[in-house]
């Protein structure tokens, strides 16, 4: 899993929009296991690649 950690929150990367999903969702359990929750009024979704935006 490729990601950055800040200060207040986390930045995944994924090569597809698959890959960021499971990404996401391995995040989302960890989070969790912890009594955490994402707040899906922060979250983004960035591309930075036109040719393979599936």
């Amino acid at each position: 899993m490729r990601f950055l950690r800040f200060a207040d929150h986390i930045d995944l990367m994924g090569g597809t929009s698959y890959e960021l999903q499971d990404h996401t969702n391995i995040c989302y359990e960890r989070v969790g296991a912890y009594g955490k929750v994402f707040s899906t009024e922060k979250s983004k979704v960035v591309v930075n690649n036109t040719t393979n935006t599936n």
